[in-house]
Protein backbone atom coordinates (compact mmCIF):
# COMPACT_ATOMS: atom_id res chain seq x y z
CA UNK A 1 0.00 0.00 0.00
CA UNK A 2 1.72 3.24 -1.11
CA UNK A 3 0.57 6.75 -0.19
CA UNK A 4 -0.21 7.95 -3.22
CA UNK A 5 -2.80 5.56 -3.25
CA UNK A 6 -4.46 6.80 -0.05
CA UNK A 7 -4.65 10.11 -0.90
CA UNK A 8 -6.35 9.57 -3.99
CA UNK A 9 -10.17 9.27 -2.66
CA UNK A 10 -9.65 10.26 0.90
CA UNK A 11 -13.72 9.15 1.43
CA UNK A 12 -16.37 11.06 3.46
CA UNK A 13 -14.73 14.32 2.93
CA UNK A 14 -15.97 17.69 1.59
CA UNK A 15 -14.15 18.48 -1.95
CA UNK A 16 -13.17 21.90 -0.55
CA UNK A 17 -11.83 20.53 3.18
CA UNK A 18 -9.99 17.57 0.50
CA UNK A 19 -8.51 20.20 -1.22
CA UNK A 20 -7.18 21.73 2.10
CA UNK A 21 -6.56 18.11 3.16
CA UNK A 22 -3.65 17.38 0.02
CA UNK A 23 -1.99 20.72 0.42
CA UNK A 24 -1.94 20.71 4.10
CA UNK A 25 0.32 16.86 3.00
CA UNK A 26 1.86 18.17 0.41
CA UNK A 27 3.27 21.31 2.83
CA UNK A 28 4.15 18.46 5.18
CA UNK A 29 5.75 16.32 2.72
CA UNK A 30 8.09 19.46 2.10
CA UNK A 31 8.67 20.41 5.63
CA UNK A 32 10.46 16.69 6.13
CA UNK A 33 12.09 16.76 2.95
CA UNK A 34 13.60 20.29 4.27
CA UNK A 35 14.79 19.01 7.85
CA UNK A 36 15.96 15.78 7.22
CA UNK A 37 19.81 15.30 7.43
CA UNK A 38 22.97 16.99 6.31
CA UNK A 39 24.34 15.84 2.70
CA UNK A 40 26.98 14.43 4.66
CA UNK A 41 25.71 12.57 7.49
CA UNK A 42 25.74 8.36 7.10
CA UNK A 43 22.73 7.03 8.34
CA UNK A 44 23.93 4.24 11.40
CA UNK A 45 23.96 0.36 10.62
CA UNK A 46 24.98 -3.04 12.03
CA UNK A 47 27.27 -4.77 9.48
CA UNK A 48 27.18 -8.17 10.76
CA UNK A 49 30.47 -8.18 10.51
CA UNK A 50 30.36 -8.21 6.96
CA UNK A 51 31.67 -5.51 4.45
CA UNK A 52 29.44 -2.99 3.25
CA UNK A 53 29.12 0.05 1.27
CA UNK A 54 26.79 3.15 2.53
CA UNK A 55 26.05 6.16 0.24
CA UNK A 56 25.05 9.75 1.68
CA UNK A 57 23.23 11.99 0.29
CA UNK A 58 26.01 14.08 -0.78
CA UNK A 59 26.97 11.35 -2.96
CA UNK A 60 30.06 9.92 -0.88
CA UNK A 61 30.66 6.11 -0.22
CA UNK A 62 31.95 4.77 3.27
CA UNK A 63 33.28 0.89 3.40
CA UNK A 64 32.96 -0.81 6.62
CA UNK A 65 34.36 -3.57 7.14
CA UNK A 66 34.69 -4.03 11.29
CA UNK A 67 36.12 -7.51 10.74
CA UNK A 68 38.58 -6.72 8.01
CA UNK A 69 41.96 -9.17 9.17
CA UNK A 70 44.09 -6.47 10.88
CA UNK A 71 41.48 -3.63 10.23
CA UNK A 72 43.31 -2.37 7.13
CA UNK A 73 42.83 -3.35 3.31
CA UNK A 74 43.51 -1.37 0.04
CA UNK A 75 40.35 -0.23 -1.78
CA UNK A 76 39.83 -1.27 -5.52
CA UNK A 77 37.25 0.32 -7.77
CA UNK A 78 35.39 -1.40 -10.80
CA UNK A 79 32.27 -0.91 -12.97
CA UNK A 80 31.04 -4.44 -11.92
CA UNK A 81 32.30 -7.27 -9.86
CA UNK A 82 34.13 -9.08 -13.05
CA UNK A 83 35.87 -5.59 -14.08
CA UNK A 84 37.61 -4.03 -10.95
CA UNK A 85 40.52 -2.33 -11.25
CA UNK A 86 43.53 -3.69 -9.49
CA UNK A 87 45.99 -1.78 -11.07
CA UNK A 88 45.88 1.32 -7.58
CA UNK A 89 43.40 1.34 -4.99
CA UNK A 90 41.22 4.18 -4.70
CA UNK A 91 41.49 4.11 -0.85
CA UNK A 92 42.90 2.91 1.97
CA UNK A 93 40.05 0.48 4.67
CA UNK A 94 42.02 1.73 8.35
CA UNK A 95 40.20 0.54 11.24
CA UNK A 96 37.46 -1.05 9.16
CA UNK A 97 36.51 1.71 7.41
CA UNK A 98 37.00 3.80 4.34
CA UNK A 99 35.17 6.75 3.05
CA UNK A 100 35.87 7.39 -1.13
CA UNK A 101 34.77 10.43 -2.63
CA UNK A 102 34.17 12.00 -6.19
CA UNK A 103 32.83 9.02 -7.84
CA UNK A 104 29.60 9.70 -10.56
CA UNK A 105 26.45 9.64 -7.68
CA UNK A 106 24.43 8.67 -10.79
CA UNK A 107 26.42 5.33 -11.28
CA UNK A 108 26.85 2.44 -9.01
CA UNK A 109 30.34 1.18 -8.34
CA UNK A 110 31.63 -3.01 -7.02
CA UNK A 111 34.90 -2.40 -4.72
CA UNK A 112 37.59 -5.43 -4.07
CA UNK A 113 38.44 -5.18 -0.40
CA UNK A 114 42.49 -6.60 -0.55
CA UNK A 115 43.83 -7.11 3.78
CA UNK A 116 47.09 -5.66 3.87
CA UNK A 117 47.59 -9.33 5.19
CA UNK A 118 47.39 -11.18 1.89
CA UNK A 119 44.36 -12.45 3.60
CA UNK A 120 41.13 -13.72 0.69
CA UNK A 121 39.82 -10.20 -0.52
CA UNK A 122 36.43 -9.63 -0.52
CA UNK A 123 34.09 -8.07 -3.09
CA UNK A 124 31.24 -5.58 -2.20
CA UNK A 125 28.70 -2.84 -3.29
CA UNK A 126 25.84 -0.55 -1.94
CA UNK A 127 23.08 -3.26 -1.02
CA UNK A 128 20.37 -0.59 -1.13
CA UNK A 129 20.20 1.32 -4.79
CA UNK A 130 19.79 4.67 -4.00
CA UNK A 131 16.50 5.24 -6.26
CA UNK A 132 14.13 9.05 -6.56
CA UNK A 133 10.93 7.16 -7.17
CA UNK A 134 11.72 3.81 -4.99
CA UNK A 135 12.57 3.17 -1.99
CA UNK A 136 13.45 -0.55 -1.09
CA UNK A 137 15.48 -1.67 -4.25
CA UNK A 138 18.40 -3.74 -3.00
CA UNK A 139 20.95 -6.28 -4.16
CA UNK A 140 20.84 -9.89 -2.95
CA UNK A 141 24.24 -10.46 -3.30
CA UNK A 142 27.50 -10.93 -1.02
CA UNK A 143 25.86 -13.13 1.68
CA UNK A 144 27.68 -16.04 2.67
CA UNK A 145 26.62 -19.90 2.02
CA UNK A 146 27.04 -22.66 4.89
CA UNK A 147 30.25 -24.27 2.63
CA UNK A 148 31.64 -20.57 2.61
CA UNK A 149 30.55 -19.13 -0.78
CA UNK A 150 28.81 -16.00 -2.05
CA UNK A 151 26.13 -15.17 -3.42
CA UNK A 152 27.72 -13.17 -6.90
CA UNK A 153 26.36 -9.37 -6.60
CA UNK A 154 24.71 -7.71 -9.20
CA UNK A 155 22.62 -10.25 -9.98
CA UNK A 156 19.15 -10.93 -7.97
CA UNK A 157 17.47 -7.77 -6.88
CA UNK A 158 14.49 -7.42 -5.01
CA UNK A 159 12.40 -4.05 -4.83
CA UNK A 160 8.98 -2.50 -4.13
CA UNK A 161 7.06 -1.39 -6.83
CA UNK A 162 8.62 0.57 -9.84
CA UNK A 163 5.93 2.64 -10.93
CA UNK A 164 7.55 6.08 -9.51
CA UNK A 165 10.24 5.56 -11.15
CA UNK A 166 12.16 9.11 -12.56
CA UNK A 167 13.78 9.20 -15.72
CA UNK A 168 17.47 9.08 -13.97
CA UNK A 169 16.51 5.88 -12.40
CA UNK A 170 15.53 4.54 -15.47
CA UNK A 171 18.75 4.84 -16.82
CA UNK A 172 20.42 3.55 -13.37
CA UNK A 173 18.12 0.54 -13.41
CA UNK A 174 19.01 0.25 -17.26
CA UNK A 175 22.82 0.18 -15.93
CA UNK A 176 21.85 -2.59 -13.63
CA UNK A 177 21.50 -4.73 -16.82
CA UNK A 178 18.33 -6.00 -15.42
CA UNK A 179 16.52 -8.85 -18.38
CA UNK A 180 13.56 -9.61 -16.79
CA UNK A 181 11.64 -8.24 -13.76
CA UNK A 182 8.99 -10.54 -11.93
CA UNK A 183 5.99 -8.45 -10.75
CA UNK A 184 3.77 -10.13 -7.88
CA UNK A 185 0.86 -7.43 -7.49
CA UNK A 186 -1.79 -8.10 -8.58
CA UNK A 187 -4.62 -6.81 -11.39
CA UNK A 188 -5.85 -4.13 -8.43
CA UNK A 189 -2.75 -2.69 -7.72
CA UNK A 190 -1.12 -3.00 -11.31
CA UNK A 191 -4.14 -1.16 -12.68
CA UNK A 192 -2.95 2.18 -10.55
CA UNK A 193 0.28 1.90 -10.72
CA UNK A 194 2.21 0.27 -13.73
CA UNK A 195 5.72 -0.53 -13.51
CA UNK A 196 8.33 2.28 -14.97
CA UNK A 197 10.73 -0.23 -16.64
CA UNK A 198 13.95 0.56 -19.50
CA UNK A 199 13.18 -0.19 -23.27
CA UNK A 200 14.02 -3.80 -23.71
CA UNK A 201 13.31 -5.10 -20.02
CA UNK A 202 10.89 -8.30 -19.91
CA UNK A 203 8.31 -8.88 -17.25
CA UNK A 204 6.10 -11.39 -16.29
CA UNK A 205 3.27 -11.50 -13.23
CA UNK A 206 2.65 -14.10 -11.35
CA UNK A 207 0.28 -12.42 -9.28
CA UNK A 208 -0.53 -13.02 -5.69
CA UNK A 209 -3.89 -12.16 -3.73
CA UNK A 210 -3.80 -11.83 -0.35
CA UNK A 211 -6.85 -12.06 1.06
CA UNK A 212 -8.20 -9.26 3.30
CA UNK A 213 -4.97 -7.42 2.24
CA UNK A 214 -6.14 -5.82 -0.65
CA UNK A 215 -5.36 -2.36 -1.52
CA UNK A 216 -8.90 -1.41 -1.60
CA UNK A 217 -9.11 -2.71 1.69
CA UNK A 218 -6.34 -1.44 3.70
CA UNK A 219 -7.42 1.92 2.07
CA UNK A 220 -10.57 1.74 3.51
CA UNK A 221 -9.54 0.92 7.31
CA UNK A 222 -6.64 3.66 7.19
CA UNK A 223 -8.86 5.97 5.61
CA UNK A 224 -11.94 5.65 8.09
CA UNK A 225 -9.49 5.46 11.20
CA UNK A 226 -10.15 1.66 11.25
CA UNK A 227 -13.46 1.52 12.17
CA UNK A 228 -13.87 -2.21 11.13
CA UNK A 229 -11.13 -2.64 13.85
CA UNK A 230 -8.72 -4.91 11.43
CA UNK A 231 -6.12 -6.48 13.37
CA UNK A 232 -2.92 -5.55 10.67
CA UNK A 233 -0.67 -7.84 12.48
CA UNK A 234 -3.23 -10.75 12.20
CA UNK A 235 -3.26 -9.78 8.67
CA UNK A 236 0.20 -10.04 7.59
CA UNK A 237 0.41 -13.21 10.03
CA UNK A 238 -1.97 -14.91 7.91
CA UNK A 239 -0.92 -13.31 4.93
CA UNK A 240 2.83 -14.82 5.15
CA UNK A 241 1.10 -18.36 6.01
CA UNK A 242 -0.95 -17.96 2.44
CA UNK A 243 1.90 -17.40 0.78
CA UNK A 244 3.16 -21.19 1.49
CA UNK A 245 -0.35 -22.49 1.16
CA UNK A 246 -2.06 -20.73 -1.79
CA UNK A 247 0.85 -19.04 -3.88
CA UNK A 248 3.09 -21.93 -4.48
CA UNK A 249 2.06 -21.69 -8.14
CA UNK A 250 3.19 -18.71 -8.19
CA UNK A 251 6.61 -18.90 -6.38
CA UNK A 252 7.08 -22.30 -8.74
CA UNK A 253 6.55 -19.69 -11.89
CA UNK A 254 9.32 -17.54 -10.11
CA UNK A 255 11.74 -20.39 -9.72
CA UNK A 256 11.60 -21.37 -13.03
CA UNK A 257 11.71 -18.21 -14.49
CA UNK A 258 15.18 -17.81 -12.37
CA UNK A 259 16.45 -21.21 -13.63
CA UNK A 260 16.91 -19.73 -17.45
CA UNK A 261 20.20 -18.05 -17.90
CA UNK A 262 19.07 -15.76 -19.86
CA UNK A 263 16.75 -14.18 -17.27
CA UNK A 264 19.74 -12.52 -15.27
CA UNK A 265 20.22 -10.30 -13.85
CA UNK A 266 16.50 -10.30 -12.64
CA UNK A 267 14.43 -7.90 -10.72
CA UNK A 268 11.49 -9.47 -8.41
CA UNK A 269 9.01 -7.15 -6.55
CA UNK A 270 5.22 -6.39 -4.99
CA UNK A 271 4.20 -3.27 -3.66
CA UNK A 272 6.07 -2.53 -0.55
CA UNK A 273 8.80 -5.03 -1.46
CA UNK A 274 8.51 -6.73 1.96
CA UNK A 275 6.00 -9.80 2.07
CA UNK A 276 5.55 -11.65 -1.27
CA UNK A 277 8.78 -10.46 -3.01
CA UNK A 278 10.45 -10.57 0.81
CA UNK A 279 9.42 -14.52 0.87
CA UNK A 280 10.66 -14.73 -2.57
CA UNK A 281 14.17 -13.51 -1.53
CA UNK A 282 14.01 -15.58 1.81
CA UNK A 283 13.28 -19.01 -0.46
CA UNK A 284 16.55 -18.06 -3.21
CA UNK A 285 18.60 -17.08 -0.76
CA UNK A 286 18.00 -20.58 1.50
CA UNK A 287 18.09 -22.65 -2.42
CA UNK A 288 21.51 -21.26 -2.41
CA UNK A 289 22.66 -22.25 0.84
CA UNK A 290 22.21 -19.41 3.18
CA UNK A 291 21.78 -19.84 6.37
CA UNK A 292 18.14 -19.32 7.97
CA UNK A 293 19.73 -16.53 10.55
CA UNK A 294 21.36 -14.58 7.40
CA UNK A 295 18.21 -14.92 5.98
CA UNK A 296 15.85 -13.37 8.31
CA UNK A 297 18.47 -10.23 8.93
CA UNK A 298 17.89 -9.26 5.22
CA UNK A 299 14.21 -9.46 5.82
CA UNK A 300 14.64 -7.58 8.67
CA UNK A 301 17.13 -5.40 7.25
CA UNK A 302 13.36 -3.39 5.33
CA UNK A 303 12.89 -1.87 8.76
CA UNK A 304 16.41 -0.23 8.75
CA UNK A 305 16.47 0.53 5.42
CA UNK A 306 13.28 2.13 5.16
CA UNK A 307 13.01 3.49 8.04
CA UNK A 308 12.87 6.76 6.90
CA UNK A 309 10.15 6.53 4.29
CA UNK A 310 8.31 4.51 6.81
CA UNK A 311 8.26 7.55 9.12
CA UNK A 312 7.31 9.98 6.88
CA UNK A 313 4.20 7.60 5.51
CA UNK A 314 3.23 7.04 9.11
CA UNK A 315 2.78 11.21 9.32
CA UNK A 316 0.65 11.47 6.09
CA UNK A 317 -1.19 8.51 6.72
CA UNK A 318 -2.38 9.74 10.13
CA UNK A 319 -3.11 13.07 8.43
CA UNK A 320 -4.93 11.20 5.57
CA UNK A 321 -6.94 9.71 8.35
CA UNK A 322 -7.63 12.92 10.09
CA UNK A 323 -5.86 11.44 13.18
CA UNK A 324 -8.10 8.44 13.62
CA UNK A 325 -5.39 5.98 13.18
CA UNK A 326 -3.02 5.25 15.75
CA UNK A 327 0.59 5.19 14.95
CA UNK A 328 0.97 1.49 16.17
CA UNK A 329 -1.23 0.25 13.87
CA UNK A 330 0.19 2.02 10.82
CA UNK A 331 3.63 0.32 11.77
CA UNK A 332 2.09 -3.14 11.88
CA UNK A 333 1.08 -2.64 8.46
CA UNK A 334 4.00 -0.89 6.89
CA UNK A 335 6.95 -2.26 8.86
CA UNK A 336 9.12 -6.06 9.19
CA UNK A 337 8.56 -8.37 12.24
CA UNK A 338 10.32 -11.84 12.85
CA UNK A 339 7.06 -13.27 13.25
CA UNK A 340 5.76 -12.42 9.90
CA UNK A 341 8.32 -14.49 7.96
CA UNK A 342 8.78 -16.92 10.94
CA UNK A 343 4.86 -17.67 10.08
CA UNK A 344 5.53 -18.94 6.52
CA UNK A 345 8.36 -21.23 7.52
CA UNK A 346 6.19 -22.70 10.75
CA UNK A 347 3.48 -23.36 7.51
CA UNK A 348 6.52 -25.21 5.72
CA UNK A 349 7.34 -27.26 8.50
CA UNK A 350 3.60 -28.07 8.98
CA UNK A 351 2.96 -28.98 5.34
CA UNK A 352 6.57 -30.28 4.28
CA UNK A 353 8.73 -30.93 7.33
CA UNK A 354 11.45 -29.03 5.81
CA UNK A 355 12.11 -25.94 3.54
CA UNK A 356 14.11 -28.49 1.26
CA UNK A 357 11.20 -30.78 1.09
CA UNK A 358 8.81 -27.48 0.25
CA UNK A 359 10.82 -26.51 -2.59
CA UNK A 360 11.27 -30.21 -4.20
CA UNK A 361 7.61 -30.80 -3.27
CA UNK A 362 6.10 -27.71 -3.52
CA UNK A 363 7.89 -25.36 -5.94
CA UNK A 364 9.53 -28.37 -8.53
CA UNK A 365 13.04 -27.17 -7.78
CA UNK A 366 14.92 -30.60 -8.44
CA UNK A 367 18.40 -30.92 -6.92
CA UNK A 368 20.18 -30.58 -10.37
CA UNK A 369 18.26 -27.18 -10.46
CA UNK A 370 19.24 -26.13 -7.50
CA UNK A 371 23.34 -27.04 -7.83
CA UNK A 372 22.59 -25.25 -11.42
CA UNK A 373 21.63 -22.04 -9.61
CA UNK A 374 24.24 -22.17 -6.97
CA UNK A 375 26.87 -22.68 -9.95
CA UNK A 376 25.57 -19.42 -11.95
CA UNK A 377 24.45 -17.16 -8.62
CA UNK A 378 27.60 -18.17 -6.00
CA UNK A 379 31.49 -17.73 -6.52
Amino acid sequence: MEIGELTKNPRKLHPRAERRLRFGIAALALILAASGCSDEFFPPVSTGGEPMVQRNGAGDLRILWPEAPGGQASVHLGASADAIDLSKPVARLEEGAAIVTGLDADRRFYFELVPDDGSPPRIVAERLIAMEGAHNLRDLGGFVTSDGRRVRWGRLYRSDNLAGLSDRDLELLGDLGIRLVCDFRNAEEIEGDPDRLPEGVVSINPAIIVDGATPSVIEEAIVSGNEAGLDFSRILLDANEMLVREASPQYRAFFRALEKPDNLPMLFHCTAGKDRAGFAAALVLLALGVPMDRVMDDYLATGIYTADHIDGTVRLIRMVSLFRIEESEIRSLLGVRREFLQAAFDAIDEDYGSVDAYLREGLGVTDDARGELRTRLLR
